[in-house]
């Protein structure tokens, strides 16, 4: 039903080192109102182009990834296209990081996500955020995390945002 195209090279240049690019086609069959109020019977053609570079190495982790998505129908198309980056370095127990993320669209609200277009407000991709936060690993299981965050999206007032979790593993 779908095709995946995918080329990653690993390790050179470093050990942990990625670098990759991956394209993909899908054909979304189209859905009853119910199911897809916004585009009803329409099937969806989808193309997704996304390009990385990964260092996960113990004390470093840099991930940078970008991408482009096209929904297609006879209605209309829509493009999404979004970049995000994390960069930590890991001193101990306590692993300090930044992360940035954006998303842009255009062509009007996209059916596939939204539940009515009747409402598009009610879905608003187009963002930009970033992040300040420490990870302490209290466990081999378990770490806390202290962030603190940025968001704009569009229409919207700059929001502050404050998050502690406590996260656990199995």
């Amino acid at each position: 039903k779908s095709i995946l195209l995918k080329l990653e090279l690993e390790g050179v240049g470093a050990p942990e080192l990625r670098v990759g690019v991956s394209g993909q086609y899908d054909r979304i069959a189209g859905k009853n109102a119910t199911a897809r109020p916004a585009l009803p019977l329409e099937p969806i053609h989808e193309w997704i182009a996304n390009a990385y570079v990964a260092y996960p190495s113990e004390t470093f982790i840099g991930i940078v990834e970008g991408y482009h998505l096209i929904h297609a129908a006879d209605s209309g198309t829509w493009r999404t296209s979004g970049a995000f980056a994390l960069l930590g370095y890991q001193a101990g127990l306590v692993t300090p990081y930044v992360f940035g993320e954006a998303i842009r669209t255009s062509g009007g609200t996209d059916p596939f996500f939204a539940r009515d277009l009747a409402a598009p407000e009610s879905l608003v991709l187009e963002r930009t955020s970033g992040v300040l936060g420490t990870r302490l690993d209290v466990t081999t299981r378990s770490s806390i995390k202290l962030e603190y965050g940025v968001e704009k999206v569009e229409g919207e007032d700059l929001a502050h945002l404050a998050r502690a979790v406590w996260a656990f593993g199995l």
